[in-house]
């Protein structure tokens, strides 16, 4: 039992509601499963894909549990968080979300991202949503 729950015991409750789901709790409709099968062929084909809709359909949530289910031997998650960076800010902060030394030059934030694929060259790189 965990915290969460040990916390809705003490004060009576049988469950926490709306606490995070199983995947034998997670509920799949078609238009989900559409997505998860694009998501899952854009991955394999290193492809880019744009998932757009209504603000609180559960986008981020959804794919952030897409992207934990991948396999770690062949996927890297990298977690992007400002939608306004400028270019040498994105390249910046995925470098260092591969662990890599960020740097204010373009050239060398390019120089570790290519230096991060070549070592992890059977991986391939997936956007996580910050939650």
């Amino acid at each position: 039992m965990n915290e969460l729950d040990r916390y809705a015991r003490s004060w009576g409750a049988t469950a926490v509601p709306f606490g995070p789901l199983s995947d034998t709790q997670w509920i799949a409709i078609p238009s989900q499963q559409r997505a998860l099968s694009l998501l899952d062929q854009t991955a394999a084909l290193r492809g880019v894909m744009l998932l757009s809709g209504a603000n609180g359909l559960g986008k981020s949530t959804w794919v952030g549990r897409w992207v934990r289910q991948l396999e770690n031997r062949l996927y890297t998650p990298v977690n992007l968080t400002q939608a306004t960076l400028s270019s040498r800010g994105l390249l910046a902060s995925l470098a260092r979300s591969l662990g890599k030394r960020p740097s204010i030059r373009r050239e060398r934030n390019l120089d570790e991202l290519s230096s991060y694929l070549s070592e992890h060259e059977r991986q391939t790189l997936v956007s996580e949503p910050a939650l």
